[in-house]
């Protein structure tokens, strides 16, 4: 029989990120996440004190990070979103159109200084 857990109703509020930027609003979904995985190791421990759930299910798991309170267990780790790279990207001219032969030269340019990934480094286009 498999067991469930219920950790009830509980939401995401980036409100008060509403104005700040992806960096933050990255550190309160880390934040949330790790709210949620506490209270799911306390509640499927709740004979066990508090510092045992945090001993037995937090730690240094990414050894690069140094990181103390990253949830994992036995040589796997939930990563954290904040560990994600922000790539701040070059907006396109208002209506400039790849198909517009007079902004050949604009294309051309957003080509040089941007060049694309190699094809074997890139996702799959279509389902396979």
């Amino acid at each position: 029989m498999e067991r469930r857990t219920f950790l009830g109703a509980t939401t995401v509020s980036l409100a008060a990120t509403q104005l700040a930027g992806p960096a933050s609003r990255l550190r309160a979904l880390d934040a949330y996440v790790w709210k949620v995985m506490y209270k799911w190791a306390t509640h499927t421990h709740p004979n066990k004190p508090k510092h045992w759930v945090t001993a037995r299910y937090f730690g240094v798991f990414n050894k690069a990070r140094r990181e103390p309170w990253v949830f994992g267990d036995s040589g796997r780790y939930l990563a954290e979103f904040s560990w994600t790279k922000i790539v701040r990207h070059q907006m396109v001219r208002g209506t400039s159109s790849v198909d517009d032969p007079a902004l050949a030269d604009y294309w051309r340019e957003r080509r040089r200084k941007h060049k694309p990934a190699p094809a074997y480094a890139r996702e799959p286009s279509g389902l396979a």
